[in-house]
């Protein structure tokens, strides 16, 4: 077995770890560049957990992160109406935060 290919099968032996018990485990910090590789690894993870998985916009809002009033509905409605937020929308699913 190639070096590349034993680094591989540790990888997917890592996301298989974290599809078991994402919350023992704590997540996974993932150190890798950018590309093919590492896209495909977040993937292979991201189906282990299940759920419902999404990528972190860099430029992300407050109250779109953690939920807030939907102004629109609100309006029209004339009463408070809440939006959720990206990390409740992933609940028991997955969220990649690049270059955390």
């Amino acid at each position: 077995m190639s070096a590349g290919a034993a680094r591989w099968a540790d990888a997917v032996a890592a996301a298989t770890l974290l599809g078991v018990d994402p919350i023992g485990l704590g997540g996974a910090v993932v150190r890798a560049r950018p590309g093919a590789p590492r896209d495909r690894w977040c993937a292979t993870a991201a189906v282990l957990i299940g759920g419902p998985s999404r990528r972190l916009p860099a430029a992300i809002e407050d109250d779109r992160l953690l939920g807030g009033l939907d102004l629109t509905a609100t309006l029209k409605s004339g009463r408070p109406v809440a939006q959720s937020g990206l990390l409740a929308e992933v609940d028991g699913g997955a969220l990649v935060v690049a270059m955390a």
